[in-house]
């Protein structure tokens, strides 16, 4: 099963910077991409930071929400301090974000049943922010939902809503990098993964300026990378792109189709050869993306079909 990601990647200035945009991404998040779990947590309730050991017991108050909070003072991807979900705590991160300035913030999150116990079997949704554990000036701001969580698999208004958020986020952040897609997780885009293999962090992302990390149904292009592509301009008049805009930074933001199910096949090679130039060089090795969703052309090297005129 694949989950909608949604994935910024930003340079803050400073601290402040930094937890601001943090701030903007959790909040924001929350609200827009799971706007149903944000009001069952609003009503309150008694939460756990862990899932109870009886697999039979309630989560939580029937009909409500889990939730719980994680945050890594140190750069490393595992422990850090795991707390319940409250009111007072979830404010008490916000607050404290430029004190602190963690490594890695997250929140789980999960609506319950009648019975109190998860509306799904499988992992809930999650919204983190990430400092690059070899390179603390860069985050990346993220956002996942398996389909049954969220209800965005075959619907286009989900998706577009996801879209507008992280665009709306793109130009808040001066964004390097985004994606929307349903074929990437925190650890790589697909590209990445057929190429560079999984690591703790995707390796590309200091380096979002120089090279694009992948092509998604939704991609957002550093201004360096856009103008070698001839800019906003030429991406639209490409045909390839079902909305192109230019934001503030000279960024661009790429939507390739109406919704995510039409980005297969056809409109994966065209994307891919208007962004070949500026895109991560290698031959995607199919074993590396074996069992697993890839919108990517299998059979090419990017840097093999040249640079722009």
């Amino acid at each position: 099963m694949s989950n909608l990601h949604a994935e910024l990647v930003a340079q803050p200035g400073s601290r402040a910077d930094f937890a601001r945009l943090a701030r903007d991404w959790l909040t924001g998040a929350r609200r827009v991409l799971f706007p149903d779990i944000d009001r069952r947590l609003g009503r309150g309730g008694t939460f756990a930071a862990e899932p109870p050991a009886d697999d039979d017991a309630p989560w939580g108050p029937p009909g409500g929400a889990w939730a719980r909070l994680r945050v890594q003072q140190q750069p490393h991807t595992l422990g850090g301090t795991v707390m319940p979900y409250s009111a007072r705590m979830w404010r008490r991160m916000l607050d404290g974000l430029e004190r602190s300035y963690p490594f890695h913030v997250s929140l789980e999150l999960m609506p319950l049943g009648p019975d109190g116990r998860p509306v799904s079997p499988g992992p809930g949704a999650l919204i983190a922010v990430h400092r690059s554990t070899t390179h603390p000036r860069w985050a990346r701001f993220e956002a996942e939902a398996p389909p049954d969580l969220a209800g965005w698999r075959g619907s286009a208004p989900v998706q577009l809503a996801w879209a507008g958020f992280l665009k709306e986020q793109a130009v808040a952040a001066g964004a390097h990098y985004g994606h929307v897609t349903d074929d990437a997780n925190i650890h790589a885009t697909a590209l990445e993964r057929a190429i560079l293999g999984v690591a703790a962090e995707p390796p590309a992302v200091p380096h979002c300026r120089e090279v694009l990390r992948g092509y998604s149904w939704v991609t957002v292009c550093a201004a360096e990378l856009a103008a070698r592509l001839g800019g906003g301009a030429a991406l639209a008049a490409s045909g390839c792109f079902d909305e192109v805009s230019v934001l503030p930074g000279g960024q661009v933001f790429l939507r390739a189709t109406p919704a995510l199910e039409d980005y297969d096949g056809p409109a994966v090679q065209r994307v891919f050869g208007v962004l070949a130039p500026v895109l991560l060089p290698g031959r995607p090795g199919p074993a590396a993306v074996e069992g697993t969703l890839a919108r990517i052309v299998m059979d090419a090297d990017a840097a093999e079909l040249g640079c722009p005129e």
